[in-house]
């Protein structure tokens, strides 16, 4: 049941983007901004606060973004963003599973190639 109020408003909100953007770039920019504020206005129009919209399953709780107990064990910074050359520092203390970097190579070449033609494809748009 969570599942579903989370991911299909979302499904729901990306295909009407998509056909959006398709006619008009800057609705998608427009829609995304709506949604959002969309759902803190249902959130101030029906008077729930934000912890009730987490126990109701609307958004992810702080126990659902947190790493699985067989890593709680890794630093929770491991799942943020990189620092500015955080690839680096990682590098230098040995913090990177290259078995992890090997098995992506296909995925990363074939995401590389696709994302080469459609900018030749769409060079003049």
């Amino acid at each position: 049941r969570g599942a579903l109020l989370r991911h299909v408003p979302s499904v729901v909100l990306g295909v009407a983007l998509r056909r959006a953007g398709q006619k008009r770039p800057m609705n998608v920019f427009l829609g995304m901004m709506g949604a959002i504020l969309g759902c803190y206005a249902i959130l101030v129009l029906t008077g729930t606060s934000l912890a009730e919209a987490r126990e109701q399953h609307w958004f992810w709780t702080a126990e659902e973004l947190s790493p699985p107990p067989a890593l709680a064990h890794v630093h929770s910074s491991y799942y943020g963003p990189p620092a500015p050359m955080g690839q680096i520092v990682a590098l230098l203390r040995l913090k990177i599973n290259f078995t992890a970097v090997k098995n992506a190579i296909p995925s990363v070449l074939a995401t590389a190639f696709v994302y080469t033609l459609r900018c030749n494809l769409y060079s003049t748009a």
